[in-house]
């Protein structure tokens, strides 16, 4: 990340000031610390033939602030770790972690991986008896993809660009100057805009909204590196294939997930199904294809073959069985075997949260399959009172056990009380959530409420990222609530004048419906609610607070939404990413549609109907994108206060940015909702002025009939 000796200083500074109020392990108590420095799992794989069980765990570590990437090399039954080793450094790709794929040799004694070390991404090989380290690649460009061959002789692995080149064609752009077109980001850098496999790197917008750096669209390059020679030569076409084999063409193209038999001849696939018009997720379920011209299809009618996310984890070996891992509620995998001559479906593992090996160290993958070893399935397995550990699922008994827990100690603080909400929102489509509870509730008391957004699975650390956390949020005696938000709508209730407003709407009606639940239930305070998300959820959250006094405080990554002025950096292919005004947002027509659109939408057009105060702790490669709102709250009294952290991405990277991300949110809500500052004499400026908005806030609304509640603390200070 940040490797100057004077950002290092500036890091311990912040750091000491920190540490005595948020790293203090008292006991069952969970630490804003906890929530940035749990172990996580990234990769996991397993080689049958000697038993053994390759898990790369992370760990941010803010005292150094970075991420540490271990491979631990377990061994079973005996579940002893045979070494732990360092896998270099995060492999980030547009401000996002990289999936850290290895591979097995046949015989086990090598594990093959990308790593990036020296600012070079190579496949790199760790010996199984010795724990030894050898790069095996060592090409002037990065490696983005490879293959170790049947016959464990050579290794096919594809590159773009050479390094070498990416950086001149940067230099020449830097020195001709940056064109202003479609090809960029909204407010990001024109330059080092992305933390990109190790350095600050130019990052653009390509065709169909594909990110990359200035070279990405060059052609790939294939080829063949001979294990222990140096020798590296061009790959045939065959070798090409290989490598970049997609399923078969019998396979359905509309599949999500799918698994071909030991001989080939079937497939089990998840079919992505009809969107649900009532819950609005999408649904997948369960078919057996088999092999043929034309090939058949045996659906699975067991309603347990459908779900949110439905994969295949393993054919019996006569392969008249399958065993599938399904999330019928999000969040809640369940294990099935699905005999197919009698079609009947049989359970035989039932968790409380996520099963599977994660696809990235962001936890933005959902429940998915785990490598196997004979019959036994080895996944992670994560709940909301649980972090991450590695687990040994029987699909023969259904028993489990644990194989390697990277978090003991955490684990064994937990003493929050937390469950999954299941309810239906005004429109009547159904929602779900996550509710932890202030650690010393009592039945009859009415708590501060906080709504963190927008995926809450597994264990909960900010909603997805970046905001509040959950279980501190709990332990300061708040209610936490973190809101599952659908963004799935189906395209039949979609108003053709703006998707937007529509997706605004059914957002603030599923926190409505959330708010009315915990209201009627007599445990929230409904005069003290506060509210936190971040990427599209901060979208929603601010045409919220222009379309509602339900909040008291708000606490947001980005400010704003539709507003005008920033569309002119959309690419009209952008929409997949949900980056266009003109496509996601669906504002169509002439301009005075879209200017009646934008002013329904927009915050800095609805800036006098926004009462709540807001704070913003935006990164630097988006913060441009807030202005527009926040200087409209600003130049109206509107209590806001916008921070923004250095070399950062959409989600923050950095494990101290997240740590007083964090603290800062904790912080915001205590003093708006409880009237409760920190002592720390390194945050009396902090309250200084937020004293300076809530008086100016309450001294503006003196005339009102109802005031906020946080006005009486004004008072009484």
């Amino acid at each position: 990340m940040i490797d100057t000796s004077s950002a290092l200083l500036r890091i311990a500074i912040v750091f000491l000031c920190i540490v005595r109020v948020s790293s203090v392990h008292a006991k069952d108590v969970i630490v804003i610390r906890d929530t940035v420095e749990f172990r996580d799992f990234s990769s996991l794989v397993t080689c049958p033939a000697s038993k053994l069980i390759a898990a790369r765990v992370d760990s941010e570590k803010i005292d150094v602030n970075k991420v540490v990437h271990d491979w631990h090399v377990i061994e079973w039954p005996s579940k002893r770790i045979r070494f732990t080793v360092d896998a270099g450094e995060t492999l980030f790709v547009h401000g996002y972690p990289e999936r850290s794929y290895a591979q097995w040799s046949v015989d086990c004694s090598w594990l093959y991986y990308r790593k990036l070390q020296n600012g070079a991404v190579q496949v790199w090989r760790l010996n199984a008896e010795s724990g030894e380290q050898e790069q095996v690649t060592k090409d002037p460009a990065d490696v983005l993809r490879f293959l170790l061959t049947d016959d464990q002789k050579t290794l096919i692995y594809m590159t773009g660009a050479t390094r070498q080149a990416i950086r001149k064609a940067e230099a020449r752009e830097y020195e001709e100057g940056v064109e202003i077109n479609e090809h960029l980001w909204p407010a990001y850098p024109l330059t080092e805009a992305a933390l990109i496999y190790g350095r600050w790197a130019t990052y653009k917008r390509w065709h169909n909204a594909k990110p990359g750096h200035l070279l990405s669209r060059e052609p790939n390059e294939y080829k063949v590196s001979v294990i222990g020679a140096s020798v590296v030569r061009e790959a045939t076409e065959d070798e090409t294939n290989l490598l970049s084999m997609t399923s078969p063409k019998w396979v359905p193209e509309n599949r999500r997930a799918y698994l071909l038999s030991s001989k080939g001849d079937r497939a089990a696939v998840a079919i992505k199904a009809e969107e649900n018009p009532i819950s609005g997720y999408a649904v997948s379920r369960l078919v057996i294809v088999y092999r043929g011209q034309p090939a058949q299809i045996h659906e699975c009618e067991d309603e347990r073959c459908s779900g949110y996310r439905v994969i295949p984890l393993s054919w019996s070996r006569d392969q008249s069985s399958l065993f599938f891992i399904v999330e019928q509620r999000r969040g809640i995998a369940e294990v099935y075997q699905w005999k197919l001559g009698s079609n009947a479906v049989e359970p035989v593992f039932i968790s409380e949260g996520l099963l599977g090996s994660l696809a990235s160290a962001e936890r933005l993958d959902f429940s998915g399959r785990c490598p196997m070893i004979g019959d036994v399935a080895f996944c992670t397995a994560e709940d909301l009172r649980s972090p991450p550990q590695l687990i040994a699922l029987s699909l023969s008994s259904g028993s489990s056990e644990t194989v390697f827990d990277p978090d003991p100690d955490l684990r064994s603080r937990f003493a929050l009380r937390a469950e999954h909400l299941f309810f239906e929102n005004e429109s009547g489509r159904k929602t779900q959530g996550v509710l932890v509870y202030p650690r010393d509730f009592k039945e009859g008391v009415r708590y501060p409420l906080v709504i963190t957004t927008y995926w809450c699975r597994g264990y909960l650390f900010g909603g997805r990222a970046d905001g509040a956390p959950e279980y501190a949020l709990a332990e300061a005696g708040f209610f936490a609530l973190c809101l599952d938000v659908n963004t799935d709508y189906p395209t039949a209730d979609l108003d053709k004048s703006s998707k937007a407003k529509i997706t605004y709407d059914s957002y603030l009606s599923e926190i409505r419906g959330a708010v009315s639940l915990l209201a009627e239930r007599g445990q929230v305070d409904e005069r003290r609610i506060g509210i936190t998300g971040v990427s599209f959820s901060s979208e929603a959250i601010s045409y919220a607070l222009s379309h509602t006094d339900l909040f008291q405080a708000a606490s947001v990554r980005r400010l704003g939404g539709a507003e005008p002025g920033t569309e002119m950096f959309v690419h009209p292919d952008a929409t997949l990413l949900h980056a266009g005004y003109f496509g996601y947002r669906g504002v169509k027509g002439d301009e005075k549609e879209k200017q009646r659109a934008f002013e329904v939408m927009s915050m800095s057009l609805r800036a006098d109907l926004v009462d709540a105060p807001i704070l913003v702790q935006a990164s630097d490669t988006e913060y441009l994108l807030s202005l527009p709102a926040y200087d409209a709250l600003r130049r109206r009294g509107k209590p806001v206060e916008m921070i923004v952290f250095p070399d950062e991405h959409h989600f923050l990277v950095q494990p101290i940015h997240k740590l007083v991300n964090y603290q800062r949110h904790l912080d915001w809500f205590q003093f708006w909702l409880r009237n409760v500052e920190d002592s720390a004499p390194e945050k009396l400026e902090q309250y200084k002025r937020w004293r300076k908005l809530r008086a100016k806030r309450c001294e503006w609304d003196e005339t009102k009939d109802e005031r906020p509640s946080y006005c009486k603390f004004a008072a009484a200070n």
